[in-house]
């Protein structure tokens, strides 16, 4: 059984429980992960879905090691590969952490994706963090 954690605050939020599928209620979720240069080998990573109706607040992106090469970043979706993060909003060679506040509201569930550009790294790590609504 999984537990769930639904923190309020003001306005009081009334959440509906139903025997539909529980792992989608997520009132103000954030989720993260962490990947090294090893996870990008395939040019993308499928961070997780926004399910629908929910609306996309922020995306944090944390170098937490330095790549090493020209590698570039960018978040978004299958039809639009910047809509979250472009490659100017990040630099995958310098420690640092970059966010960006975007409010996107699905229509349909998507898959935050992240793309990869330029030549194939030899070190690095990113952590990851959506906040969603």
């Amino acid at each position: 059984m999984e537990n769930i954690i639904v923190k309020f605050t003001q306005p009081k939020i009334v959440v509906k429980f139903s025997s539909a599928i529980p792992s989608q209620i997520d009132v103000n979720r954030s989720d993260q992960r962490s990947f090294t240069y090893a996870d990008i080998a395939s040019g993308k990573i499928e961070f997780g879905r926004v399910l629908e109706d929910r609306v996309l607040q922020r995306v944090a992106l944390d170098v937490t090691t330095p790549f090493n090469s020209g590698i570039t970043a960018e978040i978004g979706i299958s039809t639009d590969h910047d809509l979250v993060m472009g490659i100017n909003d990040n630099d995958l060679q310098t420690a640092n952490k970059y966010s960006v506040n975007c409010d996107l509201k699905f229509s349909s569930t998507e898959q935050i994706v992240i793309y990869f550009g330029g030549s194939a790294p030899m070190a690095g790590a990113i952590t990851m963090t959506i906040y969603t609504l």
